[in-house]
């Protein structure tokens, strides 16, 4: 019988079938990759997951805020205290925010300003900003046009 050229010697046909049944990393020098790379991609994935709902979370507070600074521009705008606007602002946006408003050319404008929620309130530059207007409704005073508006 002769053999081809391309077959393999007996011994190694051996060790092919000693290797066949046990998994490819005990195999090879391969052992703990997986668990390297696991180990060096889940803080990546960690950051990235915190970041997301950080932004979520800014960007509910945020909406918060824009609803509230429309309450009380309305508030103000109809006439009444700013004591009332102030009410509002506090139960629509947090305790935390802080209510400034002008009333000039038959237009109410008010501005809320409230830190970031959660940790990123820790960063004092981080804060946000809402703006609304509305004309001026209050007893004598004359009906806003939006040309008068600046």
């Amino acid at each position: 019988m002769t053999e081809h050229p391309t077959s393999a010697p007996p011994s190694a046909r051996r060790t092919g079938a000693r290797t066949a049944g046990r998994p490819r990393a005990l195999r090879g020098g391969e052992t703990g990759a997986v668990t390297a790379e696991y180990a060096v991609l889940l803080p990546v994935i960690a950051f990235v997951l915190v970041s997301v709902l950080l932004a979520g979370a800014a960007a509910v507070q945020q909406v918060r805020g824009q609803d509230a600074a429309a309450s009380a521009a309305r508030i103000l705008a109809r006439g009444d205290d700013e004591a009332a606007a102030r009410d509002a602002v506090a139960r629509m946006a947090g305790d935390d925010a802080s209510l400034s408003h002008t009333i000039e050319g038959g237009w109410v404008t008010v501005e809320v300003v409230q830190p970031g929620p959660g940790p990123l309130a820790w960063a004092e530059a981080l804060t946000l900003t809402a703006h609304a207007a509305a004309p001026d409704q209050r007893p004598g005073t004359p009906a806003a046009s939006p040309e008068d508006r600046s």
